[in-house]
């Protein structure tokens, strides 16, 4: 398996190109911006984008979707209940003083249990609510690609429109934690973890 993450655009967010050695498919997780740069990345790893798997739907991780789906013919993953969000990228935009982005389309809706599969790569979907209602988290093997629900030493923020703390401190105790101490989380921000590590020593959710 070949994992390749790119922190792109104004938020810092990261992408992470996900593909198989095998077939040479991949998945684009979070296709928030700079989507030519990330292209460029499949190419050189002699990738083929087959899918688009947004964690949720804020402006930092699905900004590029639709650029993306066009340039690619990919087709584009979000939780229903994050399709507001993404239907309303322009307004999204205005908060930031961004400009508007290309117009998103959805083609499927992850669900709890689900696997999602591109040639040999199946990735378990797990909904994980609070930051946003519809924010899912994709589990392959020891990996899991978990958004803006965990990050290294601190959870996402609830502030926003649909956030709910309780709500996701359960999530993630309910759900990420219990992956195993040894499973890697890949967030939508900053470094990478484990689950151990996060259960060890996170103020939020952690043990100490």
């Amino acid at each position: 398996m070949i994992i390749e993450a790119c922190a792109v655009g104004p938020f810092v967010m990261n992408a992470y190109l996900v593909g198989s050695e095998a077939s040479g498919d991949a998945v684009l997780i979070d296709a928030g911006d700079e989507i030519d740069r990330l292209l460029a990345l499949a190419k050189k790893k002699k990738l083929s984008i087959k899918a688009i798997l947004s964690t949720h739907g804020h402006i930092d991780h699905v900004a590029g979707a639709a650029e993306c789906r066009r340039k690619t013919g990919a087709r584009h993953w979000l939780h229903r209940l994050d399709v507001p969000w993404l239907e309303n990228l322009g307004q999204q935009a205005a908060m930031f003083g961004l400009a508007a982005p290309e117009p998103g389309v959805v083609d499927e809706h992850p669900e709890e249990g689900k696997l999602l599969s591109v040639s040999d790569l199946s990735f378990k979907v797990l909904h994980v609510p609070g930051h946003t209602q519809g924010h899912v988290a994709y589990v392959l093997g020891d990996q899991a690609w978990v958004g803006d629900c965990l990050f290294a030493g601190s959870i996402g923020r609830t502030d926003l429109p649909g956030g709910d703390t309780e709500q996701l401190l359960t999530s993630i105790r309910t759900k990420l934690l219990p992956l195993g101490d040894e499973v890697v989380a890949w967030p939508g921000h900053g470094p990478r973890t484990t689950m151990g590590r996060e259960r060890r020593t996170n103020p939020f959710v952690g043990e100490e």
